[in-house]
């Protein structure tokens, strides 16, 4: 039922850690990680806490558990996306998962977690997120990017239209993968 690395990721799977899609260099990956990860700029995020009052501790240690990187943009990308912190998800795991979990789930909250938060779009200095909780994620990107709060998955797919047959868009990859909950969503 459970091969090793189906458990691994399984294991890994809870509120703390979030999916998320990402489109760099014209591919499309999924990503575990946990949730603090996908705030792309600690900069910005750690004033908004000290503006707010809180006390908040130095931004130096914090990015030290994010391989040093303070601020994920196009630049550093390729660093954040290969740290250990950030885990590729194989699709076909994933549907796995949520196939194992979904049959005995009460609500659709009880598998909400399998589903991606945000799409970070590196190509398109872009970042979506769409959750029910958590740090606000789109209100920290980095200068000159774009941040929304938007159902992502239906956003893309009139991107994915309008671009013909883009196997690269989220809609194709999703579809292509048969990850029936995205690709009925879109």
């Amino acid at each position: 039922m459970f091969n090793d690395e189906f458990a691994a990721i399984a294991d890994l799977l809870d509120q703390q850690n979030v999916v998320a899609v990402v489109r760099y260099n014209g591919a499309i990956q999924w990503y575990l990680s946990d949730r603090d990860n996908w705030v792309l700029d600690w900069n910005k995020w750690w004033s908004a806490f000290a503006a707010a009052g809180h006390q908040v501790p130095a931004l130096s240690a914090a990015v030290a558990q994010r391989s040093g990187i303070a601020v994920v943009n196009e630049e550093s990308a390729e660093a954040f996306l290969n740290a250990k912190e950030v885990i590729p998800l194989d699709a076909g795991l994933l549907r796995q998962v949520l196939l194992e979990y979904f049959p005995n789930a009460q609500s659709w909250w009880e598998v909400s977690f399998l589903f991606p938060v945000a799409f970070v779009d590196f190509d398109a200095r872009r970042f979506a997120g769409f959750y029910q909780d958590g740090p606000r994620l789109e209100q920290y990107v980095p200068d000159g990017w774009l941040g929304e709060f938007a159902d992502f998955a239906h956003i893309y797919r009139a991107s994915c239209k309008t671009s013909g047959t883009d196997e690269n868009c989220l809609a194709a990859q999703a579809k292509r993968w048969g990850w029936a909950p995205i690709s009925g969503m879109i």
